[in-house]
Order: structure tokens, then sequence, then C-alpha cells
């Protein structure tokens, strides 16, 4: 038999019934006295689970009851390097166990250090974002990072990923909440990226091994991003992205909500300008709007340190030099009018040139 406490055995198959929810598992647990009772206590407690669980439930507890499947589960754990951290386990997220529905228990995988943190900023943001949200997105993680915050995010493609990374690059702490096993990666471009965040931070999961991605768990898992966050940020996001589901826990968990504002005239940002009209002090536009409510000091900004692409670099250059007038960068560039615009905007975004009266740009 494995060496894994009784307690935590009992938390892990109790936790690998995924079928059933975390309000029926704590009733369960409150029923029969504790998780140690209800575990070393199995089949006598056969009434109380199935007034819980059904019939069904009690049927897929009790062939999991069994040492020999418990031991094989421990060492499948431990070939992946994942944990099993209940939530009477001192790594245990400790705003996490706040909310109503809080996961008896997690699997995590990486430095588990890394969730005692209390100070937290959950972000999350469209998965296709424009430029404009990335920029925004680095810029924000970046100063934040540096105030010993702890980012959290899901993984996924777009906002979540510029989150993840802005942090790495600052080689400070980010953790990742998912919606599948920690044997799999979703999506399967970012395995990279979590292997990255497991050296400093952690990757974690309410989902047992082999468990896949199914689209009623990403709901789910937002509510652990923001139910361990003592913030939550959003960059920018459109009407149907889930981050608003991460923002509506966040109001109702009473957590601290910041939304950037963005361009009225794009779909992208539609659903987090509708959120920051609704709710009213959510607006930021710098760093230190978020890090006054962390009892950071206001810190001067930090230089931007996003790397430019050759042709970025020429035009900084070039209008750093001397001001210059939108056409004579036209002419210099040999680019067109609605690539320069963006380009130029991502150079007055990070603070590396100026856009001054007259259509003339300038350091």
């Amino acid at each position: 038999m494995s060496d894994m406490n009784v307690k935590d055995r009992a938390y892990l198959w109790l936790q690998l019934a995924d079928n059933a929810s975390v309000g029926k598992k704590r009733r369960l647990i409150e029923y029969v006295g504790g998780i140690e009772s209800l575990y070393n206590g199995f089949p006598d407690h056969a009434k109380e689970v199935i007034d819980t669980l059904g019939e069904s439930g009690f049927a897929k507890l009790s062939i999991t009851r069994d040492d020999n499947y418990i031991d094989k589960k421990i060492e499948e754990l431990r070939k992946a390097g994942v944990a099993i951290v209940s939530e009477e386990s001192e790594n245990y997220p400790p705003l996490l166990r706040d909310i109503s529905d809080a996961p008896i228990a997690i699997f995590a995988k990486g430095n588990l250090n890394a969730l005692k943190s209390t100070d937290t900023l959950g972000v999350v943001g469209s998965r296709t974002p424009s430029r404009y949200g990335k920029s925004v997105t680095e810029n924000f993680v970046r100063e934040i990072v540096h105030a010993d915050i702890t980012i959290v995010s899901g993984l996924a493609r777009g906002i979540d990923t510029v989150a993840h990374r802005s942090a790495i690059g600052e080689d400070k702490v980010t953790v990742a909440v998912v919606a599948n096993g920690l044997d799999r990666c979703y999506p399967p471009e970012n395995h990279s990226l979590m292997d990255s965040i497991c050296s400093n931070g952690a990757v974690i999961s309410e989902y047992p091994l082999g468990a896949i991605p199914y689209p009623h768990r990403f709901p789910e898992r937002n509510r652990i991003i923001s139910g361990m966050s003592r913030g939550i940020l959003i960059t920018e996001a459109g009407r149907k992205s889930g981050s608003l589901i991460t923002l509506r826990y966040a109001v109702e968990e009473n957590r601290n909500v910041y939304i950037v504002p963005g361009n009225v005239d794009s779909p992208k940002s539609a659903g987090s300008n509708e959120a920051l009209r609704e709710l009213q002090g959510a607006m930021v536009t710098e760093p230190n709007h978020i890090l006054a409510d962390y009892g950071v000091k206001e810190r001067d900004a930090r230089p931007p340190q996003m790397k430019l692409d050759v042709l970025e670099e020429r035009i900084m250059e070039f209008v750093k030099s001397e001001d210059r007038h939108f056409d004579e960068i036209i002419e210099f560039s040999g680019i067109g009018v609605s690539s320069l615009v963006a380009l130029l905007s991502k150079l007055e975004l990070l603070g590396l040139i100026k856009k001054l009266s007259g259509n003339y740009y300038g350091k």
C-alpha cells in the first residue's frame, strides 16, 4: 500500500468521483461525520451515500473503494508529477476556501508554495485579442508582478496566454487553472508554456488525470480562477467571452473587479465595455489603480520591455530624431496608411513616441 496518509487517500478517492457535484460531496462528508469516517466505514454508510449520490454514485464509489485501485491512481499521479491538495492542506489556495462551492481537493503540478499567496490577481479576456488587448495585458502584468502579486489565469489562447507569458518574462510567479486532467494540455500549443509555468508557479485542476476539457468544465474552471484571486482584471472581452463568467463569479464572491476600457467600435471590447458601464468604479487605465487596492505604494511606470521588430525600431528612431508629420513617416516607411496607424498606435501606447498636434509625431 502507498505511504499516502489515510485522509489524503480519502480525498483522492472522493475527488475521483468527478460525476458528483461539490455540493453533494460536502453534504455526504457532513452526513457521515467526516471524510475519514466515510472512507474507513464504507460501505457501512450505504444509505447515506445512496441518499446523497444515488444508486449510480454508490456503485462507482464501491468500485473505486479498493486499496489496489487507489494505489494505482497514486502511482499515476507520482509518474505525472502531480499532487493531490485537499482543502485541509497548507498548500490549498487560502482565498479559494472562502467561496461557496470550493472543490474539496485539487490536483496540482509545479511549485505548490505558489498556491499559498493571498496577493493574487486573475487576468482573463478574449481568446482572439487585438493588438491593443495584447499590449495592455503585457503592460499591466509586467508592472503588477513586480509588486509580488501572483497572476492567475486559465492557460487558454489569447489574453490568458499573454498574461502567463508576461509574468514568466519578468521571472515572476503565475498560476494556471485548467479544465482538464494535468496529464494533458489544452490548447495543445501551450504545452511548453505549461512547463514554463510549473518551473516557478503551478498548474491546477479539480479534475483527475485523463479528464477531457468538455465545454461545461470551462465555466467550472472560471469559478476557481475567481475564487483564488483577490481581484479580477479583464483587459479585453467580447459579448460572448467566457471571461464575463469569471467576472460574474467575482462579483458574486465580492472580489475586486478591474476592467480596461476598449475601443467602442471594436466587437472584441463590446463585452468588457458593457460590463464596465454596468459596474461603476471598475474602470482601470493604469496598473497603479490596481496596486492601490493591494496596499502597494504608487510605482513609477517601468519602461516597456516589448521587443520591437526592425521596421518599428527604424520608425521610432526616425520620429525621435525630430518631430515628423504622418506623411513623412509614410514616405520613410513605405507601408500603407492602415498599417502605419496601427504601428504608431503601438509605439504611442508603449510610451515610446507621442502624437502631437497637426498630425505630427515626436518623443
